[in-house]
């Protein structure tokens, strides 16, 4: 299947749906979710993108739907949370696009990379054709994202901007930082709710590692550090790139520059994805897609 096919596939099924004027949003939702199913299932059944008795989409909202939209559009306005309510007729169409995806070749249906691509296909033109002119219409906001990609210094732009409107950098880091982690080290990541765990637990915890997060370091904050430490565990105090030389220069004043690392949120975050995407560019920009929309999520 070539793109073009992919594309008439898709275009073919939305404009024969009946209802896609009642449900602009909800029923090419429902249908970028399907798709995501399809990616790694073929032939689709009914239980693998419908909830148990077929009355719902599964997994359909509006912040998963975000995560998708991300991939393709970085200054798309968010699906918002009617998006994940399914009308009848929903349920009806996902059905009709599983059955048109279950048509193609055997040859395709059977590579799960060329599954991949179509899917992409597919969703891209979902996104660009359907929902972003839906979405222009609405008043829903638009979803907060770092300027370009993966880039330590567009990190810390996003995650100042973020905190100029909450009044809050700790809590923009850990939020960063935890959806960075969900989307990177899904199973060995454990985090806290920002701003929740305030006594001598880390905010995240990857592994044996506590990460400690803090706009502006403190005794307190090294006091944190230290309890750490005394579990056992490894320690890095993640500061905004700004306050990374002074935060430094307090570690040595408190005796810890030899048992603590101290990194910027921007650096940190951008290791990360880099090293889980083997710093290869389609894979780097896959992963960053997914972060924001956990990011908003978690934010008020």
């Amino acid at each position: 299947m070539t793109n073009d096919e992919a594309i008439a596939v898709v275009r073919g099924w939305y404009e024969a749906e009946p209802d896609r004027y009642r449900s602009r949003i909800g029923i090419p939702n429902a249908a970028l979710h399907v798709i995501e199913r399809f990616r790694t299932s073929w032939p689709l059944k009914d239980s693998h993108y419908l909830t148990h008795g077929g009355g719902q989409v599964s997994g359909v909202s509006g912040a998963s739907g975000d995560l998708i939209v991300s991939r393709f559009a970085s200054t798309a306005r968010s699906l918002g949370s009617e998006a994940g309510r399914t009308s009848r007729s929903t349920p009806a169409a996902a059905r009709r696009l599983a059955t048109q995806l279950n048509r193609i070749s055997a040859e395709d249906g059977s590579d799960p990379s060329r599954r991949s691509q179509i899917a992409d296909v597919m969703q891209e033109w979902l996104v660009t054709n359907v929902l972003l002119k839906e979405l222009a219409r609405s008043n829903l906001p638009r979803i907060s994202r770092p300027a370009g990609g993966v880039h330590a210094g567009q990190i810390e732009d996003w995650a100042d901007r973020l905190a100029a409107q909450i009044d809050d950098w700790r809590r923009v880091a850990t939020s960063i930082l935890m959806a960075a982690c969900e989307v990177v080290l899904p199973e060995k990541c454990r985090a806290s709710t920002p701003l929740e765990n305030m006594g001598t637990n880390p905010d995240l915890q990857i592994e044996d590692t506590a990460l400690i997060v803090a706009d502006i370091p403190t005794p307190w904050v090294f006091e944190r550090c230290r309890a750490a430490l005394s579990n056992d565990m490894l320690c890095v105090l993640i500061v905004p790139e700004k306050r990374l030389v002074g935060a430094c220069q307090l570690a040595e004043a408190e005796g810890m520059s030899n048992s603590i690392d101290i990194d910027s949120l921007g650096r940190f975050v951008s290791g990360l994805v880099r090293q889980k995407a083997g710093f290869e560019r389609a894979s780097l920009r896959r992963l960053m897609a997914e972060i924001p929309a956990r990011v908003n999520a978690l934010l008020p």
